[in-house]
């Protein structure tokens, strides 16, 4: 604080701030433009649109994305079927049988099955009526048949 004593200095000081406030109001009026947007003269314009520095470009290659060329069209050859494969389609037929009951002995599970004229006990990964015991839940069980998935639920 001696150094504001001192008439000199309180001299120098006041004009190194005057001179730095006035060369900042003099860069605020010089690139106001009187409103207009000013391109700074280090800046070459861009042909797609101008650039904000906090804008994210998206106008380049990805890296991450490889071109890949078109194939050669002269490669391939068509194939001659001798005669064409004929499917038909199996008709979905639900089970005629329903769930009645999941018993659990120990390590080893089986199901009762009711049919209308009675009941058949079936173990694990078993087979009735062509149908092949899956995955057993504890309210239900999967069943399959040709390629097909049937949920019976628990009465």
């Amino acid at each position: 604080m001696n150094g504001l004593q001192n008439r000199k200095t309180v001299a120098v000081l006041l004009v190194l701030a005057t001179g730095l406030w006035g060369g900042i109001l003099w860069r605020l009026v010089r690139y106001a433009g009187e409103g207009k947007a000013v391109v700074p003269a280090f800046s070459p314009p861009s042909p797609v649109a101008p650039v904000i520095k906090d804008t994210l470009r998206l106008n380049y290659r990805d890296p991450f994305v490889e071109v890949l060329p078109e194939p050669d069209r002269s490669e391939v050859k068509p194939v001659r079927v001798l005669e064409p494969v004929r499917t038909s389609p199996i008709p979905e037929e639900p089970p005629s049988f329903r769930l009645s009951g999941i018993i659990r002995k120990g390590k080893k599970d089986f199901l009762l099955f009711e049919y209308p004229d009675g009941s058949v006990p079936v173990w694990e990964k078993g087979t009735v009526d062509g149908y092949t015991v899956g995955k057993i839940y504890t309210d239900s069980v999967v069943v399959r048949k040709a390629g097909r998935c049937y949920t019976l639920m628990l009465n």
